[in-house]
């Protein structure tokens, strides 16, 4: 139903609600009912017809059900844009048929033998609907892309509880407003317009950037495989707590190590000097950031006795420590203040990326 007057609805003004529908068991759909928005802890993941989005998706999913949370899959359609209807639509390309094209004589004859052809496609189909099973295929191609990106989920993972959306509206403001009490928005690191070459695409970047909650970028295109650890990055000198804790959370969540890493530079005095600094000098420093990471991962150690924690303090920018770290781990943590250190990981990360708004 259309909304009436000034009324943004719950999703706020800059988006237009399209189809929502929860998915339960594989291929039953049961319409979300009611303007009420319904607080619950949920994980978001925002998709299109990319594998890069699908990848993501599934992360979410396998999230989702670490966490025994619900998974909400999110699809935004620019308003007039390709796709604005949200349809698993498919281009034919330059060289498949377009009706407006046209054409000659022999070009007719090929009009007719396909006009012929969806004849008998049409035919084909009202026989195949003969069937429960065979409406359950024809509601699945005509199908929304979050409905079938949803549908995918349950298949693949049965005791998932998934929701789907579709929407209107700018893809970032959209996303944010939907996570807005979300426990994390998942998105892939490139979308289905995503030129090759760039690590990160516009909607991951303004969202990292941006977003009010914990974002996790997923970098699709292998699958995943075994990691024996979490990684956060950590300024032993203040700490960001919102991501330290959901980074020992994880670990404690899935049974492995934390990583805890602690980027840092010698004193700026140490520059002005016109000799390099003396080796007694630095492991006197070295010694101080040792301490200061302690002190800072002391009372997260109390919190969870159960999680194994290598502190590691390294003497490298915090994107290139963490890069380094992260090559046996399934998650990457880090706190954005400005952004700057997690734009700069996405490059060379191999594993999916959560950045926490500090």
């Amino acid at each position: 139903m259309g909304r009436q007057g000034s009324d943004p609805g719950p999703f706020g003004p800059c988006v237009r609600a399209g189809t929502a529908v929860t998915l339960g068991l594989p291929g039953h759909l049961v319409p979300l009912c009611g303007r009420r928005k319904v607080m619950e802890r949920v994980i978001i993941t925002g998709v299109d017809r990319s594998a890069r989005s699908r990848a993501a998706a599934d992360w979410a999913a396998r999230e989702a059900l670490l966490r025994g949370l619900s998974l909400r899959v999110v699809h935004v359609s620019p308003p007039g844009g390709p796709g604005a209807d949200g349809q698993w639509s498919h281009d034919p390309g330059p060289g498949g048929p377009r009706p407006d094209r046209p054409g000659n004589a022999v070009a007719e004859h090929v009009a007719a033998d396909r006009l012929e052809s969806t004849v008998a496609e049409h035919v084909a189909l009202d026989r195949l609907e003969s069937t429960v099973a065979e409406h359950v295929a024809l509601d699945r191609l005509e199908s929304t892309v979050a409905e079938r990106v949803a549908a995918e989920l349950t298949d693949r993972h049965p005791a998932l509880r998934a929701q789907c959306l579709s929407l209107t509206g700018d893809p970032v403001a959209a996303l944010r407003a939907v996570a807005a009490d979300a426990e994390l928005l998942v998105v892939g690191l490139r979308g289905e317009g995503g030129r090759a070459g760039v690590p990160a695409g516009s909607t991951a970047v303004a969202l990292t950037r941006a977003c009010e909650r914990p974002v996790v970028l997923v970098p699709g295109g292998r699958p995943p495989g075994r990691a024996d650890a979490v990684t956060v990055g950590i300024d032993a000198r203040d700490p960001a707590s919102g991501a330290v804790g959901l980074a020992f959370e994880a670990a404690r969540s899935r049974g492995v190590r934390l990583h805890a890493v602690h980027a840092w530079a010698p004193p700026a005095q140490a520059a002005e000097r016109p000799f390099p600094a003396l080796e007694e000098d630095r492991a006197i420093w070295e010694d101080d950031e040792v301490q200061r990471l302690s002190d800072a991962l002391g009372s997260w150690r109390g919190k969870y006795p159960e999680v194994d924690v290598l502190a590691d303090v390294v003497l490298l920018a915090p994107e290139v420590a963490l890069a380094h770290a992260a090559g046996n781990s399934g998650l990457v943590v880090a706190g954005r203040r400005s952004g700057r250190t997690a734009l700069a990981l996405l490059p060379a990360a191999g594993c999916p990326v959560m950045v926490v708004p500090v």
